[in-house]
């Protein structure tokens, strides 16, 4: 959300917002360097429509992922399930623009604000742990406010390209919630089969769905999208 109190290159997000950030551009960072399997632990713990699709999904749902995958990154076609580029390679890089870094230096740098702000003391998790920058743009600045999450906020102030990003991180991750894989995948890949496999994913996971849970899964997406 904006702020008529805050910088024209600014946001400020409550608790709840700056979690969902942060895990958008986690999925986001992951999707780009291959590790697929991510989408599938989403799919099963975070997802609105998790309980419906099970702990562990269909192999069909598996299949498809490992065939999209051979497509919108063919540097993977032949490797395992858990391999993936690496973030800070240079074929994430190339096949990203970069993206997938940069995502990852905003992930970084709103989770270490958020953790040290809340917990002063200190922690061993890796929300602790100093940012390694290695997108192409400089560090946002970040200030928090508020002693609890409950009246927490959080300021970020941006360049126009992380703005940028970031939107894109949440369109992704929105697209993702409401089950709309050929959509989520635009932001990825360009290859039509790829998106026609995608669209299948879809239609899969849809016809388990009741309408509750349909629901659910669009107002989890409206949550998401874009500030």
């Amino acid at each position: 959300m904006t702020n008529p109190d805050t910088p024209e290159s600014a946001i400020m997000l409550d608790f709840e917002q700056a979690r969902r950030l942060v895990r958008a551009l986690d999925f986001y960072s992951r999707v780009w360097i291959g590790q697929y399997r991510n989408i599938m632990l989403e799919l099963s713990f975070h997802h609105p429509a998790g309980r419906t699709i099970g702990r562990e999904p269909a192999p069909v749902i598996k299949a498809l992922l490992t065939a999209i995958r051979a497509l919108a990154i063919p540097r993977l076609a032949e490797e395992s399930w858990g391999t993936n580029l690496g973030i800070w390679s240079e074929d994430a890089k190339r096949i990203s623009g970069n993206r997938a870094a940069s995502a990852y230096d905003l992930q970084q740098v709103v989770r270490h604000a958020i953790a040290w702000h809340l917990h002063p003391e200190g922690g061993h998790t890796v929300d602790f742990g100093k940012p390694i920058l290695h997108g192409d743009w400089p560090a946002p600045v970040c200030a928090c406010r508020g002693a609890s999450e409950a009246d927490f906020s959080l300021t970020i102030e941006l360049v126009p390209e992380q703005r940028a990003l970031l939107d894109e991180a949440l369109g992704a991750y929105a697209d993702f919630l409401q089950l709309d894989f050929a959509r989520m995948f635009t932001h990825f890949t360009d290859h039509v089969r790829a998106l026609e496999l995608a669209d299948t994913l879809s239609n899969i996971l849809d016809d388990r769905l009741d309408n509750e849970i349909r629901t659910r899964c669009r107002q989890s997406a409206r949550e998401a999208r874009p500030l």
